[in-house]
């Protein structure tokens, strides 16, 4: 099951356009605090704090239904846990990075798209995001690959990442894209995304995607 077609960007957590001005700093010079006591928290979050929180999700509410939903029955058959994951820096960061694609003139589609791993390599992620710095397998490219649906994510996760698995669900910016191959570093100039048959989005660049929610599930 695909999980999202493109959407248009035309909604931002800013507060006003002033805080573009940190757009210009955001991978040099710009403070955590600095960039906090600018912006808004999305208003679902269960804490309005600076603070990295996993939040566990009831069986019962609507956003749990929804990530089940995408998931395969093959997978569920020892259970469910879903998270909402909320890093207010990564996640400023990754509005400021729309913002900024918007304020450029850059066409731009936002996709919500999956990542599988390891469980125990989530705590990492929520706090730092993923990082193409540490990718190991590079079919389509040496950066963050994504995948348009659970079943194909789980199948391409590195039998390394073992049974007990996590589910990343993440917002990911998608600009031009080229098609990709073993090992290539970076897309062409003018370009910021490759791509894999009809399932993989490879990432390259900081603050380009945001995991939102997490769901853990076991194979045996």
């Amino acid at each position: 099951m695909h999980i999202s077609a493109d959407e248009p960007l035309c909604e931002f957590a800013l507060r006003d356009w002033s805080a573009l001005s940190f757009v210009i700093c955001i991978h040099t010079s710009i403070s955590k605090m600095a960039l906090l006591s600018r912006l808004n928290n999305p208003p679902n979050w269960s804490y309005q704090s600076d603070e990295t929180e996993e939040i566990e999700l009831d069986s019962g509410t609507s956003q749990y239904k929804t990530i089940k939903g995408y998931m395969p029955l093959s997978l569920l058959r020892n259970g469910l846990r879903v998270c909402r994951l909320q890093n207010p820096y990564l996640y400023h960061r990754y509005m400021l990075r729309k913002a900024e694609y918007v304020a450029r003139g850059i066409p731009v589609t936002e996709q919500t798209l999956v990542h599988a791993t390891a469980s125990h390599k989530v705590d990492s992620i929520i706090q730092n995001n993923l990082d193409w710095r540490l990718v190991c397998r590079d079919k389509y490219g040496k950066g963050v690959s994504f995948a348009t649906n659970t079943a194909y994510a789980n199948k391409e996760c590195s039998k390394f990442n073992g049974y007990n698995r996590a589910m990343l669900f993440a917002k990911v910016l998608i600009g031009n894209k080229f098609p990709g191959y073993q090992s290539r570093k970076l897309p062409p100039d003018n370009y910021d995304t490759t791509t894999g048959n009809t399932n993989v989005i490879v990432k390259y660049y900081d603050d380009e995607f945001y995991p939102e929610h997490v769901a853990y599930y076991n194979l045996i």
